[in-house]
């Protein structure tokens, strides 16, 4: 991120009363066309509602939970694989998923960069370090896996 929407942030974060720093200040920062913050966001009304539409949609899809019968526990009714969220986005039900050896892979593959994100937020937290260690374990052996034939 640039320097100079660090430097905003970081001067609407000390002008806050308890020092933290909150969406709604930012927001009010950048509506100045000349803060460095104001092109980042949608100031076309019709165009950020549709956005904001957008956004509910996916968290009610987020939302959707089955029962699973094969695992005796509720699961998300959908997920949302990388190949798809590169090609305009979609979601796939998540007993379809499971049930295709490559599409399950790819889903690994997902949760896996995922932990690989919470791991580089969370670094500092030693505590968690045998987690990280295994994920990176199964990612090892996702990717030796990869070069073998897949049994469908």
């Amino acid at each position: 991120m640039k320097s100079e929407i660090i430097a905003e942030l970081e001067r609407v974060k000390g002008a806050a009363p308890d020092g933290l720093l909150h969406a709604e200040s930012v927001l009010e920062a950048a509506r100045s066309a000349d803060s460095p913050l104001h092109g980042r966001f949608e100031w076309d009304d019709a165009r950020a509602a549709e956005g904001y539409r957008l956004g509910q949609a996916r968290t009610l899809i987020a939302a959707a939970i089955i029962m699973e019968p094969r695992l005796g526990e509720p699961i998300r009714a959908y997920v949302s694989l990388t190949p798809d969220r590169a090609n305009g986005g979609g979601y796939r039900g998540t007993g379809e998923v499971l049930d295709s050896a490559g599409l399950r892979r790819i889903l690994l593959a997902d949760a896996l960069r995922e932990i690989e994100v919470l791991a580089r937020r969370y670094s500092t937290l030693h505590e968690l370090a045998s987690v990280w260690a295994l994920a990176a374990s199964l990612k090892s052996k996702l990717i030796e896996e990869t070069t073998q034939p897949l049994a469908s």
